[in-house]
This record gives structure tokens, sequence and C-alpha cells, in this order.
């Protein structure tokens, strides 16, 4: 969606992203999908907010950049924001970037996570690949956070290739950071 969106925007291809990456949210949480059982709700809950960036007259999530494989980033500064920010756009980024994405890293800080290059053949299917960061605790004196990974589900239309990212704010803190990975698997295959 991401570097769709830094070409021009295109309203169709926008509602059909939310409708996809709702129905994703939707399915985290329903009982076609399974997470692994004995999943501790322990720890002290912290509060996650999706990066969302001003985009023309209109505002995006980033769910698709060029991190590579297993990425699992913490960003605490500006200087690594800006790191961070064009290995999202990749090495040939559009003509008409978004400007980057102002934080106060004196009160909070970024989390960035990266499924590499996914290909979807024939038909895409459900929603295709995706990452997303589902929560964080404080947990043992560390922030763990829960990295959701979905696999193609279901058949739709489309054909194509992405890059699935996810990034949050979480509040600053100097706790070292952990990755707690769940793979969301459908229950009919």
């Amino acid at each position: 969606m991401f570097r769709g969106l830094l070409y021009e925007v295109r309203p169709a291809r926008l509602l059909k992203d939310a409708l996809v990456n709702l129905v994703f949210l939707a399915l985290i949480g329903s009982s076609s999908y399974s997470t692994p059982q004995g999943v501790s709700n322990a720890g002290k809950p912290v509060p996650v907010t999706r990066l969302v960036i001003p985009y023309g007259t209109s505002t995006t999530t980033i769910w698709d950049g060029q991190l590579s494989a297993g990425s699992r980033i913490v960003v605490r500064d500006r200087e690594t924001w800006d790191s961070v920010w064009k290995q999202i756009l990749g090495p040939n980024p559009p003509p008409r970037l978004p400007p980057l994405p102002e934080i106060d890293f004196s009160r909070e800080m970024l989390i960035a996570v990266g499924m590499g290059p996914k290909r979807s053949n024939g038909f895409a299917v459900e929603g295709g690949y995706q990452i997303i960061i589902s929560s964080a605790r404080e947990l043992d004196n560390r922030i763990e956070v829960e990295v959701q990974s979905k696999s193609p589900c279901g058949l739709a239309v489309g054909v194509g290739s992405s890059w699935p990212v996810d990034i949050v704010r979480i509040p600053k803190t100097e706790l070292p950071v952990t990755f707690r990975e769940v793979n969301v698997e459908c229950k009919d295959r």
C-alpha cells in the first residue's frame, strides 16, 4: 500500500487496503484463526499506537516498506529514525517522498518490524502476507512486544508482491525490548 500511495492517491486502492487490513485485524481475534495456547497476559500493558503519517490531504498507516525479513528495530532517536525511514522507502524511492514523520523522542519511541519481500502468485489470498505489532507489555524488567505474522489464507483476487511492515509508537523507556513471535494460522489448512 505505501509505495502505491507515494505515486498517487487512488481512492479505490485505499478503500480495498483499508478493508483488507480491517478483515485481518478482525480475523486475528476471531475463531477462524488460532494463536499458540498458553500465551500469558502477565505484566503491565504498554500503550501501542500505530504510526500514521500525513500524505497530501489525508493520512495513512505504513503497511508496505522495504525492511528485510526478520527486521525487529527499536528506534529511540532521530538519527536511527532517519536511517530506518530510508530503509522503508528502499533504494529507488519515488520522486514525491512523504516527509520523515516527526516523533518526540523525549516522550516516545518506535518499534518497526518487517517481513521482507513476499510474492503472491495466481490467486492472491485473503489479505496476503501481513505483519502486525499486536501488543507490548512490561514484563520482568523488559518490554515484550508481540509480533503477529500472517501468511495467505483462502482465495481472493489479486497478484503481486509486497514488503509487509508495521511501525508503532510506545512510551519512551530505557528497558530492553524483546520480541515474541506469533504465527497466525488458518484452522482450515
